[in-house]
């Protein structure tokens, strides 16, 4: 018998916990087989920026988080921003202005002073996510989108 310790959230601390060597060649096997697992993938798009609607985008497994980076080609405008599983997101955008704003959708572009185009995450599915495009005024011009999607 070995041992090996896990954290106990009751008493605060680390305590042995006993297997055998056929639990620790289990183990093992499930750490290879889980470094094998694609865990990451990124999805680039050119988008007009003034059309709404719900985009669905095909992913190699159920999405855990997102990264999003988009531009509008020939502007200074850009946006970062993030969503997690817990259905929060946030982005991060320049304005015609040259100043930061922050917003709750993953993407917002605002190639000229009041006019938006914004992308929330509809729905997540086990190998697809839906973007809903909103706008605000009548914005113009091509985005470019890359999204990095991340799963455990």
């Amino acid at each position: 018998m070995s041992t090996l310790k896990q954290y106990d959230s009751a008493t605060g601390k680390f305590v042995p916990v006993a297997y055998s060597g056929r639990d620790a060649e289990s183990i093992l096997n499930s750490l290879v087989a889980h470094k094998a697992e694609t865990v990451s993938h990124v999805a680039s798009f050119t988008r007009d920026v003034s059309i709404t609607g719900l985009q669905v985008i095909e992913v190699p497994f159920k999405v855990k988080s997102i990264i999003a980076i988009g531009t509008v080609t020939g502007t200074k405008i850009f946006s970062e921003g993030f969503w997690g599983e817990n259905n929060s997101a946030r982005a991060l955008y320049t304005a015609p202005d040259e100043n930061y704003y922050s917003d709750t959708s993953i993407i917002a572009l605002s190639p000229s002073s009041g006019n938006f185009a914004i992308a929330y995450v509809q729905a997540i599915e086990d190998y697809t996510i839906t973007l809903n495009w909103q706008k605000s005024g009548s914005p113009i011009g091509t985005a470019t989108i890359h999204l990095l999607f991340q799963t455990h």
